[in-house]
């Protein structure tokens, strides 16, 4: 279910696997994005990855934790980043209303 636990209880490899997610999932969007609308690409996004970021996590020993709370602000910022290139918006904008809404 891609969730890495280590023996000393750190959560670096469970981080680079949740950022390659984010990454394997983002590249179709990134590639063939233009042809839907930002509302299309958020629910993507809400329904597909977030699912499949928030279960590991959920399982990781992190959660609730400082370094979790860090891990998940870091996906968030990483999630909103892939949607603001898939709608192309520019990376400075802080136009984000569309995700993590309820659809």
């Amino acid at each position: 279910m891609g969730v890495w636990r280590a023996a000393s209880g750190t959560i670096d490899t469970q981080q680079a696997v949740l950022e390659k997610a984010v990454d394997k999932m983002a590249a179709p969007l990134k590639q063939y994005g233009y042809h839907l609308s930002a509302t299309h690409i958020a629910y993507v996004l809400n329904a597909v990855m977030i699912p499949r970021l928030v279960y590991p996590l959920k399982d990781s020993s992190a959660w609730g934790t400082r370094a979790g709370k860090a891990m998940v602000q870091d996906r968030d910022k990483h999630v909103r980043k892939v949607f603001k290139q898939c709608c192309s918006i520019s990376e400075k904008n802080e136009y984000c209303a569309n995700i993590h809404t309820k659809m």
